[in-house]
């Protein structure tokens, strides 16, 4: 009896409880009919596009009523083309008054500027204050205290800049007159003597032909190549005549800084215009003239078209 009780119970308790599921079921299946019937959102894009109408600013009433009235007034044409043809007029009449201002002040005298003032190390120095004999402008532009001893030499009085120096000195039978050759063999001693190391040099005698110092090619500055020189100068004689383009065309090929072409005779006709055309990289050529005789102008030429300086030292 207890047993039967207790299995109706259990029963009772299931079917309350299987009710109560399909309540709760019916009810959500009705609120969901009742949000699809629920009519659809506006796009966000349409609100946007309305609320910046809103937000646009309407004509005001006057501004509205001039409009109407220009479309309405024939007159109004009238006027918009002689508001352009002012506007139009207007850069005209500026163009005019500026050209009036321009010609008063071109008529009103200028205060004169203050005179400018030139360092001396500005000053270019002018050719007439060059020493006696010398012509050419390659020292006169150079502030030689700023270049270094072993990047400068001078013979004669000319320096010259750079590392590799060629001295082609005459050797012909007139340089015998006077004491012509032993000045050049003691301004060579000086010269070389104050060469240094990285600086290179050769020595080039002539007469008919060339008589070069022994190595056959720049040497370095050093003690040996000094005493070498000294020696080899020694057994140098003057003899013979006096054409330098054989040397000078040995010179020009060594592509050395400068070269220095020492002379005391007249040259062979067109030794200018031959050592001019193989000069080609324009090595420049200072030229030492110990005469001032019929030789002077070819060495003039020479030092001018290679952009040297020649010098007169008798």
């Amino acid at each position: 009896m207890n047993q039967s009780r207790s299995i109706q119970a259990t029963l009772s308790g299931r079917l309350r409880i299987g009710c109560v599921i399909v309540a709760l079921v019916v009810a959500s299946s009705a609120i969901g009919r009742a949000l699809d019937d629920r009519p659809a959102e506006r796009s966000e894009p349409e609100v946007e596009g309305k609320a910046q109408k809103a937000r646009r600013p309407e004509k005001s009433k006057p501004e509205a009523e001039k409009t109407a009235k220009n479309q309405r007034d024939p007159s109004s044409k009238s006027n918009a083309k002689n508001d352009e043809e002012s506007t139009a007029a207007k850069p005209a009449a500026d163009d005019a008054k500026r050209k009036a201002t321009d010609a008063k002040e071109a008529e009103t005298p200028r205060a004169p500027r203050p005179a400018r003032v030139i360092n001396p190390r500005e000053r270019k120095r002018s050719r007439f204050l060059a020493p006696p004999g010398v012509v050419g402008g390659y020292d006169e532009q150079t502030d030689w205290n700023s270049i270094p001893p072993w990047l400068q030499t001078s013979f004669f009085g000319v320096r010259a800049k750079g590392k590799t120096f060629i001295y082609v000195v005459d050797c012909s039978g007139s340089m015998a007159e006077g004491d012509r050759m032993t000045r050049a063999k003691s301004e060579l001693r000086k010269t070389i003597s104050t060469l240094r190391y990285p600086q290179r040099f050769h020595v080039i005698f002539y007469n008919d032909k060339p008589l070069a110092m022994p190595g056959g090619s720049p040497r370095v500055a050093d003690a040996l190549s000094k005493d070498d020189l000294l020696r080899w100068l020694r057994n140098i004689d003057s003899d013979g005549g006096t054409d330098p383009r054989e040397a000078m065309a040995i010179a020009i090929g060594f592509r050395p800084d400068a070269i220095f072409l020492l002379s005391d005779g007249a040259f062979p006709d067109q030794t200018a215009e031959a050592i001019s055309k193989i000069n080609k990289v324009k090595t420049p050529i200072h030229c030492v003239d110990l005469s001032g005789g019929a030789g002077g102008d070819d060495l003039a030429r020479i030092a001018k078209e290679s952009g040297g300086i020649y010098v007169l030292r008798p």
